[in-house]
């Protein structure tokens, strides 16, 4: 009882604090990009948009549109392949994702000898840089604050003589609307007031850190803080991993295996249609669980046919074949 009061309070204070959230309409277009070297045909770029307009806000990513009402406090996610729907709480919106992803994650701890042992070792060490130097993006105003952080392992005593350590470094840089923006921009009070409530009431992210390793608290700390309007982010994944006999810098070094970048393509107060905010009429009711392992099944069957598209072209590509050119000089 206590909760719902005090979520009430923060709601009502995050709705005075934005005013115009409950009056303008507003759409925002991002595009996702993933890419890594170790398999450049898996690299793709996804589209985003967030719409709002009064008290709902919705965001469509693929066939997977969820529904935030502010008022009622409620989540509704929408499966668009299976026509399947599912409201709940939004106070419950976390847990039910880290429970959803807690039973698709290998059990790495209990599977692979010494991997406990090795995830107390874990170590995490974060740099932040702000700058106050503005970039312009979509007509705003952005400042970026970059956040490096570096994680060690000690391997396991089975695999120490091979590999003593392992380290990762991911380095994220955001690009989010200056103060003074919120107030010229049409539409970046909106967006601030709508990822200021998703923080609070449906943070999923925030809530997986009750899963992962004490060692990467630190990060996730760095990462949440001072969030604000995003512009723009790019984050690189990076491993070190020094074995006997390689040069140091250990396989790979300070090359990315893995690039992932965010940038607001579209910002727009054009009125929207009611339509957008609303489950259609022919879709039915599942529960929460089931309308997420609908969307993750048809996700992992794409990822799926992705990798058989990977196979496919490198049994095709003839091998290298070293041929012998005669000197003309000689």
């Amino acid at each position: 009882m206590k909760r719902k009061v005090l979520n009430s309070a923060i709601l009502a204070a995050l709705l005075s604090a934005v005013p115009s959230l409950v009056r303008a309409d507003v759409t925002i277009r991002y595009t996702f990009e993933m890419s890594s070297p170790m398999a450049p045909a898996l690299g793709k770029s996804y589209p985003m948009v967030i719409y709002m307009k009064g008290n709902k806000g919705v965001t469509v990513m693929d066939t997977q549109t969820t529904i935030v009402d502010f008022a009622k406090q409620q989540v509704t996610i929408i499966d668009g392949a299976r026509k399947k729907f599912a409201t709940i709480a939004a106070a419950d919106y976390a847990g039910k994702m880290v429970a959803q992803t807690a039973g698709m994650m290998p059990q790495f701890t209990t599977d692979v000898p010494g991997a406990a042992d090795m995830l107390k070792t874990m170590k995490t060490n974060c740099d932040t840089k702000n700058s106050d130097v503005p970039e312009i993006i979509q007509g705003v105003q952005g400042l970026k604050r970059e956040v490096v952080c570096t994680m060690t392992m000690t391997m396991p005593e089975s695999m120490k003589d091979i590999m003593p350590s392992m380290g990762m470094k991911m380095a994220t840089r955001v690009w989010s609307a200056a103060p003074g923006e919120r107030l010229r921009v049409p539409g970046l009070w909106q967006l601030s007031g709508y990822e200021l409530w998703q923080n609070y009431f449906m943070n999923p992210a925030g809530a997986m850190g009750k899963l992962l390793p004490d060692g990467m608290k630190p990060m996730i700390e760095a990462m949440q803080k001072d969030q604000s309007a995003v512009l723009r982010s790019s984050t690189e994944i990076s491993m070190n991993m020094p074995m006997p006999g390689l040069a140091a810098g250990g396989a790979a070094g300070d090359t990315p295996f893995m690039t992932m970048k965010e940038e607001m393509t579209g910002l727009s107060t054009e009125l929207l249609d009611d339509a957008l905010f609303a489950v259609p009429a022919d879709y039915s009711e599942e529960p929460f669980e089931a309308v997420m392992g609908g969307i993750e099944d048809a996700a992992m069957a794409t990822v799926k046919g992705d990798l058989e598209k990977v196979k496919a072209m490198a049994a095709e590509e003839p091998p290298a074949v070293l041929i012998a050119t005669p000197d003309p000089g000689r």
